[in-house]
């Protein structure tokens, strides 16, 4: 199963506080957030938008179904972006030593 089905499957569940803005599952009665009771947004594209905005782990450790990014790809992810932040890190101060006087 891809990440777009398993997220659709999601919203199938929730639904979306028209008050505060929380997901929440479809058998709660009122918002855990902020303790709305009314009418709650149904519509699968909005909720959709919403699970979309929710990091991966996040929803995995919710136990939604989601399976989180193989921990290698995170690792070497990180790594690359470490490596250009130093990259940057070390371009700026070498261009601030050519422009500035010994």
């Amino acid at each position: 199963m891809h990440r777009t089905e398993a997220r659709g499957e999601v919203a199938q569940k929730l639904k979306l506080c028209p008050f505060c803005g929380a997901l929440n599952s479809v058998e709660r009665k009122s918002c855990y957030n902020c303790l709305w009771h009314g009418v709650f947004e149904f519509d699968h594209a909005i909720v959709s938008a919403s699970v979309n905005e929710i990091d991966p782990d996040v929803l995995f450790a919710m136990g939604v179904g989601l399976p989180a990014q193989n921990w290698r790809e995170r690792l070497s992810e990180r790594v690359r972006l470490f490596a250009t932040a130093i990259k940057h890190k070390v371009s700026y101060v070498l261009s601030i030593r050519r422009h500035t006087p010994v």
